[in-house]
């Protein structure tokens, strides 16, 4: 009974110690570090190797999985195509391989008991979270997308109205060298003046 009691108290002591560091993590970035993240500092020395086999078997595929799902979303040519693949993304595959028979996800310690909806096991809950939250990541890239296209054919429409105003001032040009030149009217009105003076007067009688 005692070492029962007092395996408890470790593991309770565990994971307080594990739900401190996560949320130190989370101040320190901004947001919540990955799974493979938070098993890496919690299961690793002071020298960074790994205390147990398991915490760094799952932490590495998951890493691969990750890296090589981000790779293939990305096109060849892109840059996005070498890119670190995303915090969902790791804790996707971490949670795809983690989870134990009991529905508990190893390595994660108090941390999977934030996420899991009360209905439902801790992986189910925790799986159902991260496709809703990558959903939402989707969306708001797609919202991006959509606003920089908006922004594009602003821009495009700007520029076909300064050709069309270019275009329409070089034609107003063109027409005005093309009319023919007019007379001055001070000229004519002198011209028109002199000529019945020209004209010889009739004899008389006729």
């Amino acid at each position: 009974m005692k070492l029962k009691r007092k395996a408890k108290r470790l593991l309770k002591a565990a994971r307080l110690i594990l739900w401190v560091k996560g949320a130190a993590s989370t101040q320190a970035s901004g947001e919540p570090p990955s799974y493979t993240a938070l098993v890496r500092e919690t299961h690793s020395r002071p020298d960074e190797t790994f205390v147990d086999y398991r915490a760094e078997e799952l932490v590495t595929q998951a890493e691969l999985e990750a890296t090589q799902l981000s790779n293939t979303e990305g096109s060849p040519g892109s840059p996005s195509a070498s890119s670190a693949p995303s915090r969902l993304m790791l804790n996707k595959a971490y949670l795809k391989n983690a989870k134990s028979k009991r529905g508990y996800v190893y390595g994660l310690g108090s941390e999977q008991f934030r996420e899991h909806a009360p209905s439902s096991r801790v992986p189910n809950g925790i799986a159902r979270n991260l496709d809703l939250e990558m959903r939402v990541g989707g969306l708001e890239t797609t919202l991006q997308s959509v606003t920089s296209d908006v922004a594009g054919v602003k821009q495009d429409v700007s520029d076909m109205r300064q050709d069309f105003a270019a275009t329409r001032e070089a034609i107003n040009q063109l027409l005005q060298t093309l009319r023919p030149p007019q007379a001055p009217t001070g000229q004519t009105s002198d011209h028109q003046a002199q000529a019945p003076a020209g004209q010889p007067n009739p004899p008389n009688g006729i």
